[in-house]
């Protein structure tokens, strides 16, 4: 009868000690080995920063001119992809939190960040978005931010707003932070990292 993978394991495991068999077990703990580093890197560096065009790790924070009228800075273990499309204005948050500033400019589209659990737009605004697992936490200290889902407009958020979203469609009001700005952008409490300083 054919045997299994793990039959055949327990067989090398229980055998004679000969050359050949201790060959064959040095072979199989340097795959084990490699298996868990792989495991640990990959915690280490989610498959989003991989995905992403801009990313920070943990403590890091970085800001960048992502296109005309719209900057952005990541928070600590952040990753984003830029939309590539020619005129866009825009981002893709893949995980973490960014703090986003959006002038409108005449004739282009309003700001867009898609955050996998529906779509941001906003011309003249500051807010921030984290990506949770079960929806998104926006902020907004100036203007006026609209949410996208399924093609239709959510409940906006005006400045001085905090909501949670959830990919249920609740919405649930949230204590605004006036600090939290300074925080996501590295200034609160600590002294401002240059921009040259601040890690991919």
């Amino acid at each position: 009868a054919r045997r299994g993978p793990a039959a055949r394991a327990h067989t090398a495991l229980d055998g004679p000690a000969t050359p050949g068999r201790r060959v064959a077990l040095r072979n199989l703990l340097t795959l084990a080995g490699v298996g868990v580093a792989g495991w640990a890197g990959y915690r280490h560096a989610p498959w989003q920063r991989l995905a992403a065009d801009v990313s920070t790790g943990i403590g890091e924070r970085r800001a960048v001119a992502v296109a005309d009228g719209l900057h952005v800075t990541l928070n600590s273990d952040s990753a984003l992809r830029l939309r590539r499309a020619s005129g866009a204005r825009g981002v893709h948050l893949l995980r973490g939190e960014i703090l986003v500033s959006a002038q409108a400019r005449p004739g282009a589209a309003p700001v867009r960040v898609d955050t996998g659990h529906g779509v941001l737009l906003a011309d003249n605004a500051r807010f921030d978005v984290r990506r949770t697992p079960g929806g998104l936490q926006l902020g907004v200290y100036e203007g006026s931010v609209a949410l996208l889902r399924d093609g239709a407009s959510t409940q906006a958020a005006e400045a001085g707003e905090r909501l949670s979203y959830d990919d249920l469609g609740g919405v649930e009001p949230q204590a605004a932070d006036p600090a939290r700005p300074a925080r996501v952008d590295g200034r609160g409490g600590a002294p401002r990292r240059r921009p040259g300083a601040f890690a991919a």
